[in-house]
C-alpha cells in the first residue's frame, strides 16, 4: 500500500452503531476511501486474489442517488492499473444477500478511469438496480466535436457517439462536474468554458448539445495568483417547469483584505431547448467581516494562531460547496495559513450572513469533499458526540469490504444537519483538485 495516503490508514472514529439516525438527505462526502476494520448493513464485497493488495488510493469518482462509482486498483507489486467499480448500498446482488462491488470494463479505445473528466450516473426507474454511466471528453477530430461515452449495466458495454456544437470550442473543454437533470439528460460543467447539456440516452449518432454560459467571462478566468485553487461551484435546482442554476464564487486575497462569497443565479426551462435562458443576476455578496457567529459555534481551534489577532476574514478559504437542500448555505474549506495542512469546513448562511457550522478535518491527509445524496441510502448511525444543535456537524461511515483476504474500505463522510426544503438536483461527479 505504498501509494496510499498515510491519513487513509487512520480512519475517523467509528460512530455509535447502537444509535440509529434518520437518513440525511445530503452530506459532505470525502472522495478518498479509508482502510478500516468494521462492517455494517451496507458493506459491499469484492473477491480478489489473496496475494493482491490495494496499492493505489481508492477514490469515489461519482455518486448519484444510490449509486457510487469507485476507482480501485487491486494489484500485485503495484503492477495493475485502477478500474471502475460500482457500489450500490441499496441493492443486494450476491449470495446470502451480500452486496458486491461490480467491475466496470473500460471502453475499447480509451481508459476513462485515467482521464480527468466528469462522469455522470443515471439510475433506471423501478428499483431494478440498472444504470448508465456517461462521460463527455474532447474529440481530436474537429472543432466543436466531443466524444460521448455511455455504459449500460444491462448490456455490460459502452457506446461512443459524437455530439457537436460548432459554437463551442471543444479543444481544452474539460468538464469537472456532471449533474443529472432527470430522464437521460446530464449537465457537464467546465467552470471556465460553460455548461453543456446532453441527452446521453438519445439515439442519434450525434446527439444534440445545448450550451449555457456562466455569469461572466471575468469570473471564469483562471486567477493570476492561482489562489483559491478551486474558487467556484454550481448547482441546479429543478421544479416542474424550470431549472434554477446557482453559481458561487469565492475571492480570497493572498496579501490583504477579507475573503468574500458571491452567488449568482439564472433560470431556464426543464426540457430542450435549454437555450431559453434568463439573464444571470447577482444574488448576494458576503464579506467575512460581515459574518456573525451562531451562539453554539466554537471558534477557539479555528482562530487559534498564537498571536490572538486572527479573525474569520484572515483565514484562507476556497472550494465553495453549495448545499443541495438548503438554498442559503455555502460550505467552504478553511485554513489558518496558506501552507497549513490542518483544514476546517465552515458553513455560511449567505442570506443571514451568519457562520452556522465549523468542523476540524482531523484526517491527517489531503482531502476532497463533495456534496452527495448517498447518505439517504447508507446505514446511517448517529455520532455519540453529536449534540443535535443547530450548526453541529456529525460523522457517518459506510463500509466496502473484500472477502479474500479480509481488507476493508470505508467511505467516511462528514455530514451536516438533515437538509429539507428546497428540491435540488441530486449529486453528480465533481472532479475537484485535492486540497492540502
Amino acid at each position: 500500500m505504498t501509494n496510499w495516503y498515510r491519513g487513509s490508514l487512520l480512519p475517523p472514529p467509528i460512530v455509535d452503531e447502537g444509535s440509529v439516525a434518520d437518513p440525511l438527505e445530503s452530506c459532505l462526502l470525502d472522495r478518498k476511501l479509508f482502510l478500516g476494520g468494521h462492517t455494517n448493513a451496507t458493506t459491499a464485497w469484492y473477491d480478489y486474489p489473496e496475494d493482491d493488495e490495494v496499492s493505489i488510493q481508492p477514490m469515489v469518482v461519482s455518486t448519484h442517488n444510490g449509486l457510487v462509482l469507485l476507482s480501485i486498483a487491486f494489484s500485485k507489486n503495484n503492477s495493475k492499473l485502477p478500474e471502475f467499480y460500482m457500489y450500490q448500498p441499496g441493492v443486494d446482488k450476491g449470495d446470502d444477500n451480500d452486496r458486491l462491488l461490480e467491475l466496470i470494463p473500460q471502453p475499447s479505445d480509451m481508459r476513462l478511469v485515467d482521464q480527468r473528466c466528469a462522469v455522470g450516473l443515471l439510475p433506471s426507474h423501478g428499483g431494478s438496480g440498472d444504470y448508465h454511466i456517461a462521460a463527455l471528453t474532447m474529440s481530436m477530430q474537429a472543432k466543436g466535436v466531443f466524444d460521448l461515452y455511455v455504459f449500460s449495466s444491462k448490456t455490460k458495454s459502452w457506446t461512443v457517439r459524437k455530439p457537436s456544437l460548432p459554437a463551442v470550442d471543444s479543444q481544452g473543454y474539460m468538464a469537472v462536474k456532471a449533474i443529472p437533470l432527470g430522464g437521460g439528460s446530464i449537465a457537464f460543467v467546465d467552470f471556465y468554458k460553460g455548461i453543456l447539456i446532453c441527452d446521453v440516452l438519445d439515439g442519434p449518432e450525434s446527439p444534440e448539445l445545448h450550451y449555457i454560459p456562466l455569469p461572466s467571462e471575468e469570473l471564469c478566468q483562471p486567477l493570476p495568483d492561482a489562489y483559491p485553487y478551486i474558487p467556484h461551484d454550481l448547482t441546479l435546482h429543478i421544479s416542474s417547469q424550470t431549472i434554477r442554476i446557482k453559481f458561487a464564487n469565492v475571492v480570497c486575497p493572498l496579501l490583504s483584505g477579507d475573503w468574500r462569497i458571491e452567488t449568482f443565479s439564472t433560470t431556464t426551462v426543464t426540457e430542450s431547448p435549454w437555450s431559453q435562458l434568463n439573464p444571470w443576476k447577482k444574488d448576494s455578496t458576503v464579506d467575512a467581516s460581515q459574518l456573525s457567529v451562531h451562539g453554539s459555534i466554537e471558534l477557539s481551534g479555528l482562530l487559534d494562531h498564537g498571536d490572538g489577532k486572527q479573525t474569520l476574514g484572515s483565514l484562507f478559504v476556497e472550494k465553495p460547496m453549495l448545499s443541495l437542500h438548503e438554498d442559503n448555505i455555502v460550505c467552504l474549506m478553511a485554513k489558518q495559513n496558506i501552507m497549513d495542512r490542518q483544514l476546517w469546513v465552515i458553513a455560511v448562511d449567505i442570506e443571514n450572513k451568519e457562520l452556522q457550522g465549523v468542523i476540524h478535518l482531523g484526517v491527517g491527509r489531503r482531502t476532497a469533499l463533495i456534496y452527495s445524496t448517498i447518505s439517504g441510502h447508507l446505514n446511517n448511525v448517529a455520532a455519540t458526540a453529536s449534540t443535535g444543535e443547530k450548526g453541529d456537524l456529525k460523522r457517518l461511515g459506510a463500509s466496502l469490504e473484500s472477502k479474500t483476504p479480509r481488507k476493508l474500505f470505508r467511505v467516511a463522510s462528514l455530514v451536516g444537519e438533515q437538509e429539507k426544503g428546497v428540491t435540488g438536483t441530486d449529486d453528480g461527479d465533481d472532479m475537484d483538485l485535492e486540497l492540502e
